[in-house]
């Protein structure tokens, strides 16, 4: 049996077999992180994008119950898949809408429009996000 094991013909097929088991197992488990890296990137975009909307629906709106129900989604949002960074400087707005019922938005805003459009691979913009809210007027009223 040790002869058939040892033989220059097993060898010639066992040792090219093991290789090119080891190379498909590596390839797969590599395939398979690409595509999981890739749909934790998508989702945190998505989640992201949804923060920024919402952000921008709170931001100058004065319909406050409106504004309040947007900040509370782009809170939940960024608290859970925003940088650090973002993370804390929504902490710190909630912690002045609390104290004082006042904030500037604008560096979170900017902070998350930048990293989305890194993250889709889009150049940057350069200035503050500018916001438009204005619930009371109508379509009509655009053409003017």
């Amino acid at each position: 049996m040790l002869n058939v094991l040892l033989s220059a013909d097993f060898m010639k097929i066992f040792v090219p077999s093991i290789i090119a088991i080891t190379v498909a197992f590596f390839s797969h488990r590599s395939a398979v992180t690409r595509q999981l890296n890739e749909q934790r990137r998508q989702e945190r975009v998505k989640y992201l994008v949804s923060a920024f909307r919402s952000l921008m629906m709170a931001s100058n709106n004065p319909n406050l119950s409106e504004a309040a129900l947007s900040f509370r989604d782009a809170s939940i949002g960024i608290q859970f898949l925003g940088t650090a960074d973002q993370a804390e400087m929504m902490r710190a707005a909630i912690h002045k809408i609390v104290n004082k019922g006042d904030v500037n938005l604008d560096p979170l805003l900017s902070s998350l429009r930048e990293d989305l459009r890194a993250e889709l691979k889009l150049g940057p913009l350069h200035g503050t996000p500018v916001y438009w809210t204005h619930p009371n007027l109508t379509p009509s009223q655009f053409h003017q």
